[in-house]
């Protein structure tokens, strides 16, 4: 699938991913809007879910000790399933985002991988806590992966996808394409570290919600399981986040003649000191209309190839 994605301008590629019959098995559209809201309700949260702490500890203990054996039973056909609360969803989510960690931590604990019921989203949480305080499972689950410190990371995130844009059906049908064509990169490039745009990082973070799905997504289209490291943050000039962004760049107009970049998808910078004092504020939408674009990322070889890469720009990486 991944080579025909490349054999595709990025014109066709719409048809050729209806033609080849790929899609998810869930409206991951719609599941990115239930992020985006899991993602406003933990900034507004009275507990402090972001910062290593008695509130977080207890998250994850309630998450490892109680939530993850009664998922357990639900799929023992024990028990109906229950959303948990926000905090709990919340570490669910920073779990996932390890998928590698995730499978294996849930194969060595239960025999199988955990996943949202049919008919639910990982992304629905109950406002009441403790609801889930009945398990009965004798299951010991063991958390793999460093939960606390992908809390700190991942606190910024909603800063990045505040955008009145995220609101947009297109906009976000469009991430998808994207999504896809990065994966696409990844089954082409395996020894090069592929950076979504953060468009494209929505989506991603929605998929990994779905860990049965993506396992079976990602062996489709790339060809093996992907990883997600979220603690490549350094941009500084030089580092490896910059390289690599600056070779995924290329790599993707070369492969679709399209835009890597996107207006309203990029790095808007850290958050301001408003973001963490006023979380009403900062969980509302941005309305504000995105930034122009930056300035040209490379020196195209003709005049011609400028226009394309900025046409592609505009229309959200497709021509």
């Amino acid at each position: 699938i991944a080579s025909s994605l490349l054999a595709f301008p990025a014109c066709e590629l719409s048809d050729c991913l209806v033609k080849m019959n790929w899609g998810l098995s869930f409206d991951i559209v719609g599941e990115a809007h239930n992020h985006r809201s899991m993602l406003r309700a933990v900034h507004t949260s009275k507990k402090d879910l972001y910062t290593p702490g008695n509130e977080l500890d207890r998250a994850i203990e309630v998450y490892a000790k109680v939530f993850m054996p009664s998922l357990h039973e639900v799929f023992a056909g024990k028990r109906e399933y229950e959303a948990p609360s926000v905090e709990v969803a919340w570490v669910w989510h920073l779990h996932k985002l390890d998928p590698i960690a995730y499978k294996n931590d849930c194969e060595a604990a239960f025999g199988m991988v955990l996943h949202a019921p049919s008919g639910t989203s990982p992304f629905l949480f109950s406002r009441h806590s403790g609801h889930t305080d009945n398990a009965t499972s004798s299951s010991q689950f063991a958390i793999s992966c460093n939960i606390r410190d992908c809390a700190t990371r991942q606190a910024a995130f909603l800063w990045q996808v505040r955008g009145i844009n995220y609101e947009d059906q297109d906009f976000l049908g469009s991430a998808v394409l994207r999504y896809v064509m990065l994966l696409g990169l990844m089954r082409k490039h395996p020894k090069s570290f592929i950076v979504p745009t953060y468009d494209m990082d929505l989506i991603w973070h929605t998929h990994l919600a779905w860990p049965h799905v993506y396992a079976s997504d990602c062996i489709k289209i790339v060809g093996r399981i992907v990883a997600h490291d979220d603690s490549v943050n350094d941009r500084t000039e030089g580092s490896k986040l910059n390289r690599s962004a600056s070779q995924t760049r290329q790599l993707f107009f070369k492969a679709y003649g399209s835009a890597w970049e996107k207006r309203g998808a990029m790095y808007n910078g850290e958050p301001p000191a408003w973001f963490w004092s006023d979380r009403a504020r900062a969980a509302a939408v941005d309305a504000a209309p995105p930034p122009p674009p930056p300035p040209l990322p490379f020196t195209p070889t003709s005049g011609q190839q400028g226009a394309d890469y900025w046409r592609g720009y505009q229309a959200g990486g497709q021509d």
